[in-house]
């Protein structure tokens, strides 16, 4: 069997139609595939017994037993992709498929060029399964009030270093109340955050890579719930597993928070490589940079994984940036110039800064910030043992 090679599965009540659908998968030259056939009553004996890494379950004759084969399969070798396979496309049968545990949707009679596609996509994420030795860096970028620019500014950073080329980028969306990531970049994704939670147990890279949307640009986004839904409390062990898991995949994880401290942003500080704090020159946000600093210490990380980042620079009534570095004790920064026309445009209309105005000076500071920061590296920092992050965060 060749590395490419997938193993598969079939398993349905019709004989006919599953040597079909074995004839099929088994042809696909673009993807070969190692194609085996069973029976429902067989389909979790087997399965077990050869691990394949597609198995297409024919719903057609008995969508029922189907639909509980498919979670017994889901539950026992959840690396699997589960193909659902019926001539019933109804959005209500699709629903059950997915909600059973398919990854994909097949409609009866197959389409070749469907097929294959959808093998295309198991085989490019099963590459990315496989461990890429150095782990990625970790950029959070976080401000201590509201309105400085954090989601423009991770947005952009994502879009300049995936025109660069060389690195893969994933943009994580953490902001579970106000989430607008997705919004910034005119992106609908298909599944959240509240997928990987209420799927928590399937979590490996495959599955992870399943629920990323992916922008035009090359970048990968790991979106929020999307506003008005009711979040599930995501425990932040998830929350973690989920960035180092991504560390694994990617070269670079942007990673935007809310302005609280609550347990995904620590999470998120702890995870990483460079914590960018974003300010204004104005004394709310000199005065939140004082607490974020006792944060940031809290959780021992070092100074040197600190960069701070001066937004809307040129300002007027701005507080000198001389007397806040002397006050502060601010010492490296960079600059963001304020480009409002710009950046509301890219908002408005959905685009990263370089597709409104290339010659922007924030576009360009931004782009200058990205390459700075991908020659810094760094490595997340051990965690100190506490009884709970907020508890010990907080305890007097």
């Amino acid at each position: 069997m060749t590395p490419e090679q997938l193993p598969a599965l079939v398993l349905g009540a019709d004989p006919t139609v599953l040597a079909e659908v074995k004839t099929l998968f088994a042809g696909v030259d673009a993807t070969p595939v190692s194609c085996a056939e069973g029976s429902f009553e067989d389909g979790l004996r087997l399965a077990k017994e050869t691990t394949p890494d597609v198995i297409a379950v024919v719903m057609d004759g008995d969508a029922r037993t189907g639909l509980a084969l498919m979670e017994e399969l889901n539950a026992a070798l959840p690396a699997s992709y589960i193909f659902a396979v019926s001539h019933d496309d109804s959005d209500e049968n699709i629903i059950k498929a997915m909600r059973a545990g398919a990854t994909e949707f097949l409609s009866l009679p197959l389409d070749r060029t469907q097929v294959l596609k959808a093998l295309i996509k198991v085989t490019a994420l099963r590459r990315l399964a496989q461990p890429t030795g150095k782990p990625g860096q970790v950029w959070t970028v976080y401000a201590p009030k509201g309105g400085a620019g954090v989601t423009t500014l991770a947005a952009n950073l994502a879009c300049e270093i995936q025109a660069a080329g060389g690195r893969s980028v994933c943009l994580v969306d953490l902001d579970f109340q106000s989430s607008d990531v997705a919004l910034f970049l005119n992106v609908n994704p298909v599944y959240t955050m509240m997928d990987i939670a209420l799927n928590f147990r399937r979590l490996d890279s495959v599955f992870l890579q399943g629920t990323l949307a992916r922008h035009p640009t090359g970048v990968y986004l790991l979106a929020a719930p999307p506003h008005g839904t009711e979040t599930p409390h995501i425990p932040v062990e998830q929350v973690t597993a989920v960035l180092d898991l991504l560390k694994t995949m990617y070269d670079v994880v942007i990673v935007d928070t809310p302005r609280s401290f609550n347990e995904e942003t620590l999470a998120a500080f702890s995870a990483a490589s460079r914590v960018l704090v974003v300010l204004e020159l104005t004394l709310p946000f000199l005065r939140g940079y004082r607490r974020t600093l006792d944060v940031l210490d809290s959780l021992a990380i070092p100074a040197d994984r600190i960069e701070v980042v001066i937004s809307k620079h040129g300002a007027k009534a701005a507080v000198p940036i001389e007397e806040a570095k002397r006050n502060l004790g601010l010492s490296t920064t960079h600059l963001l110039p304020r480009d409002d026309d710009t950046a509301l445009q890219a908002v408005n209309k959905g685009v990263p800064l370089s597709e409104v105005r290339a010659s922007s000076p924030l576009r360009k500071a931004i782009a200058e910030l990205a390459e700075t920061l991908g020659q810094l590296g760094g490595a997340p920092v051990p965690k100190k043992k506490r009884k709970g992050i907020l508890g010990g965060l907080f305890a007097s």
